[in-house]
């Protein structure tokens, strides 16, 4: 594992995961939050540097993780997008579901598209860690 494309690695995935969660939910989504909030008051909390910590969190542990298996996933972009779908779907569209089944604030048009966006965000994120860590032929 060369330390240095990890790093740069790491560095490339965390901006673009802040740049599209902020997209996606600080502005696509934020009037339809706001709704929400209305309707159960106390239901959010407003921690943007918490976010940004678990995004950079989040960045470590999936280019390490992609680091480690993505060759056997094709290696480059494919490799990396197809790693993006497997995560996107076992973490946040499988607990989009489970919230679903299991809160009465959730409805099923939100999870949906928050599963959607998940998948798609988390190939682009994928994309990213494939293209900025090219794997050697030959080194592990």
């Amino acid at each position: 594992m060369d330390t240095g494309r990890l790093m740069l690695t790491i560095l490339a995935v965390f901006f673009v995961r802040t740049t599209l969660n902020f997209v996606f939910y600080g502005q696509i989504l934020a009037d339809h939050m706001k709704q929400m909030q209305q309707k159960y008051p106390g239901m959010f909390r407003e921690v943007i540097p918490g976010f940004i910590g678990l995004d950079f969190v989040w960045a470590v542990v999936f280019c390490v993780l992609f680091a480690m298996v993505g060759m056997a996933l094709g290696g480059g972009v494919g490799g990396g997008v197809k790693l993006g779908m497997f995560v996107a779907f076992l973490g946040q569209v499988m607990g989009n579901f489970y919230m679903f089944f299991g809160s009465t604030f959730l409805p099923i048009g939100d999870a949906i598209i928050d599963s959607v966006y998940a998948l798609v965000s988390y190939s682009i994120q994928g994309a990213v860690a494939g293209l900025v860590y090219k794997h050697r032929l030959g080194l592990p």
